[in-house]
């Protein structure tokens, strides 16, 4: 897939090669491995890929919704790596967003939250999925169910792979972080 969104604006750029590089390699994968990524990569810059196909089969088979949208999360990366959000990038973005099964604007919330301006509070609210200004309960509240979804021992139990039991952790992280960010400018204790 990131082989797919990097050739969108037409061409590979070598920040995006090193962008599925780094993504390899915080995989920890082994050389085969990252052998056989580098071909999927490969072949996902063909025009040709049957991406509603390859979507749909990722819907279908991973039934959590705090996966699919870090699967999206990469491909976002993946489309901005070399700094600039082409518009057939963001449109397969949003297509993307869509055949998952996420709800619109799952794009721009992510796009603010990863690359927005965070002299405001805007991104740890987004991070949360919640509107500006709710208040101390509501955030509690966001936070607890967020981090629950995300919880590595209940997605453990789920049998998941390592690559995303790394997935959500980071995304753990980035759900404290928020409510941490919250916590202090809205003297929550």
């Amino acid at each position: 897939m990131m082989g797919h969104i990097s050739k969108a604006d037409g061409q590979v750029s070598s920040e995006e090669i090193d962008l599925a590089n780094s993504v390899m390699e915080w995989m920890e994968l082994d050389a085969d491995k990252r052998k056989f990524a580098r071909e999927i990569f490969a072949n996902g810059r063909d025009s040709s890929l049957a991406l509603d196909e390859v979507l749909d089969q990722l819907r279908q088979e991973c039934n959590d919704s705090g996966l699919i949208e870090s699967f999206l999360h990469i491909q976002i990366d993946a489309a901005n790596a070399d700094g600039e959000l082409h518009p057939r990038e963001r449109a397969l973005l949003e297509h993307i967003q869509h055949r998952l099964g996420l709800p619109s604007g799952t794009v721009d919330s992510i796009l603010e939250a990863e690359f927005g301006d965070h002299s405001s509070d805007d991104w740890a609210y987004e991070t949360l999925e919640l509107k500006e200004g709710r208040s101390k309960e509501d955030i509690e509240r966001a936070y607890r169910r967020m981090t629950n979804s995300y919880h590595p021992d209940k997605l453990a139990s789920k049998g998941l792979p390592e690559e995303m039991m790394r997935f959500a952790t980071e995304k753990t992280r980035k759900i404290k972080a928020a409510y941490e960010h919250l916590r202090q400018v809205r003297n929550i204790h």
